[in-house]
């Protein structure tokens, strides 16, 4: 009886003392605290044109800098599917390559005069030809996603490359 009764007493003493450790800095969870509202930081050179919630790119060693595209029309486009997605449909793409050595293919959007028509271009960048440069064609697909409000009032997507161009209508 002595045994559980000391047991419960030294608990019961260790139990009270953490209340006063409770507000102390020695607990981490009262490390960061609560939070308090503070003045905003206004910068004196923001024009108020700039969208505060899209940070700004800074200068690094490790980030490169924005390429542009450089791509060049593909060879042919041979099939051209559009499947429905519950949020809008996306675009797939098959074509040739010029040479086997393509590489980022994409699908740019190319304006158009005509009301109720996307027109994209079948795009691949080029290394530069070497004397080890295979020149089969190949094979590519590419896919892009468009939205419900992308497609609103659209009847005719075309797709076109170098040597010809495919369409789908609704």
């Amino acid at each position: 009886m002595r045994r559980p009764l000391v047991a419960l007493l030294v608990v019961s003493m260790t139990l009270s003392a953490c209340g006063a450790i409770r507000e102390s800095r020695i607990n981490p969870f009262n490390w960061f605290g609560g939070s308090r509202e503070v003045p905003a930081d206004v910068d004196p050179a923001a024009t108020g044109e700039a969208n505060p919630l899209i940070p700004q790119r800074r200068a690094s060693l490790f980030r490169r800098d924005e390429n542009i595209y450089l791509g060049r029309p593909l060879d042919q486009v041979t099939e051209l599917r559009i499947e429905r997605v519950a949020d809008g449909a996306i675009i797939r793409v098959e074509g040739i390559a010029q040479r086997a050595d393509a590489y980022d293919i994409r699908l740019v959007p190319k304006p158009t005069d005509r009301q109720g028509e996307l027109h994209f271009e079948l795009q691949g960048e080029f290394p530069q030809v070497t004397s080890n440069t295979v020149r089969l064609p190949r094979p590519v697909v590419v896919a892009t996603h468009l939205s419900d409000q992308e497609l609103e009032g659209i009847r005719r997507i075309r797709v076109s490359a170098a040597r010809n161009a495919r369409e789908s209508r609704r």
